[in-house]
């Protein structure tokens, strides 16, 4: 046989087969569902070097070391929050919880702080009376504002803000900007304004940072404003015209966003200054950021993030336990609905055991088409069980929303999809208040009349070639 190189064909096949082993024992050692190692197996195995290529380049979502500098934040929050504060729901209440009242003691276990009391909340599901508020809350700013966002347009909306953010630092307020750097992509001329003015900013998880920050498949999916400590918004909305309804296809924008005062902020402002720290490397602790509130409204509000960095997955959790204690009605909104075995799971049991179970996604033309056809996959099975699906029709469905029992409700930046849950850096306000859950659901319900149920028989009679589409499209669902 010809030699390669110096090399014997034998010693290349065996060279080879050691390469397969090696990456097939990293891929056992990872936490994963099964059916999500043997895709990749299966990659490895029969798509010689590509299926290896891929996996370390986007499958193997190893959380950099330097996510460990966000630990540096818990005693710190920790000592300005005690225990006995009476903007946190009391220990004792907490621990004798039952019921919808347990959930907020799981996110305590799973990283999250104390539901907080005494919080006002506005719900927006208009981009556009969204912006207006917060460029007037900026406008309004004095001592600090922080902006992080998944993605950041250069558009109109986009050099607006920067212009504003500008304005803002020549009055000599802190101005700081994470944004994810995927979503930054072409934004370096506006952020290089906002610099020369004297305002910071910064990339999350840089795509060419070296080996020892190299995640490409980690990305920050939150969408954060703080403005002075005081007062907070979140929720779906990025930066751009889209979200103003300009730019898909002209068509309306729905989402689910909130602005919140009280004592919840301080947790909002945790987690930017969290991932600031980690982004840029400046640790803001002093007492100008987490000014003292007191009670401003009436509602308990609980902050949950989740990202790759922790053990455990809050939102996906939380969704879970939500859809296994739903006794009456379950209403989710998504744009993407690719959910991963276990959840679906407790979407069909739930529907099976006579609970309501609504899901609003979006409707055609999607944003995405591959996620889009992904989730037609598993329509059949969830309209099977009882589920009801809704597509909404006048435009982009982006919010992010779970009511339960009107008992328990999210809204958020978490969706439906295993990249929520798994792969992306998510911040969610959730309350086990009544008054709370009956906003959220009637803004549900009010966007469910501008949309349309999908009829069981006729989605069983689609034409083949959507469901090849699906198919095709279900091959990649641990990475939608």
């Amino acid at each position: 046989m010809i030699a390669f190189a110096g090399i014997s064909p034998e010693l290349w096949v065996l060279g080879y087969d050691l390469l397969v082993i090696a990456t097939l024992l990293v891929l056992a050692l990872r936490r994963r569902e099964t059916s999500t190692l043997y895709g990749w197996a299966l990659a490895i195995v029969f798509l010689p070097f590509l299926g290896m290529a891929l996996f370390f380049l986007i499958g193997l979502n190893r959380v950099p070391r330097r996510l460990q500098r966000r630990r540096r934040h818990a005693e710190v929050f920790a000592s300005r929050m005690p225990e006995k504060s009476p903007r946190a729901v009391g220990l004792e209440e907490r621990r004798a919880a039952t019921g919808w009242r347990s959930l907020p003691l799981l996110a305590e276990h799973l990283g999250a702080p104390p539901m907080r009391e005494g919080n006002a909340i506005e719900f927006f599901d208009d981009g556009r009376e969204v912006f207006r508020r917060i460029f007037q809350d900026i406008a309004n700013a004095k001592h600090h504002i922080h902006l992080e966002k998944y993605i950041f347009r250069s558009d109109h909306l986009g050099v607006a803000l920067i212009d504003l953010l500008i304005e803002r630092c020549r009055a000599g307020v802190e101005v700081r900007v994470l944004i994810d750097a995927l979503g930054a992509l072409g934004t370096s001329k506006q952020l290089r304004r906002l610099r020369e003015a004297g305002g910071r900013t910064a990339r999350f998880l840089p795509l060419f940072a070296g080996l020892n920050r190299f995640a490409p498949n980690l990305r920050n999916h939150r969408k954060i404003v703080i403005c002075d400590g005081k007062l907070g918004f979140v929720g779906g909305l990025n930066v751009g015209d889209e979200y103003l309804g300009r730019r898909f296809r002209d068509r309306a924008w729905y989402d689910a966003h909130l602005r919140i005062e009280g004592p919840a902020v301080a947790d909002l402002q945790r987690v930017f200054v969290e991932d600031w720290d980690f982004a840029y490397g400046e640790m803001l602790s002093e007492p100008a950021f987490f000014p003292e509130r007191g009670d401003l409204g009436h509602e308990r509000l609980q902050i949950v993030a989740s990202g790759p960095d922790l053990n455990q997955h809050a939102n996906r959790s939380l969704y879970f336990t939500a859809a296994s204690l739903a006794r009456e009605h379950l209403r989710i909104a998504s744009p993407y609905v690719v959910p991963d075995a276990g959840t679906r799971d407790a979407l069909v049991h739930a529907a099976m055991r006579g609970v309501s179970v609504t899901l609003l996604t979006q409707g055609w033309p999607p944003d995405k088409r591959l996620p889009y056809r992904c989730a037609r996959f598993y329509f059949e099975e969830l309209l099977a069980a009882g589920v009801r699906i809704y597509e909404y029709l006048p435009g982009m469905m982006h919010a992010k929303m779970l009511v339960a029992d009107l008992a328990w409700a999210s809204v958020g930046t978490s969706n439906l999809d295993p990249r929520s849950f798994r792969l992306n850096f998510e911040v969610d306000a959730t309350s086990d208040s009544p008054s709370f859950a009956a906003r959220v659901a009637a803004r549900f319900d009010a966007a469910l009349r501008e949309a349309r149920e999908i009829d069981t028989a006729s989605f069983a009679s689609r034409p083949l070639r959507h469901r090849l589409g699906e198919r095709f499209a279900h091959l990649f669902a641990p990475l939608l």
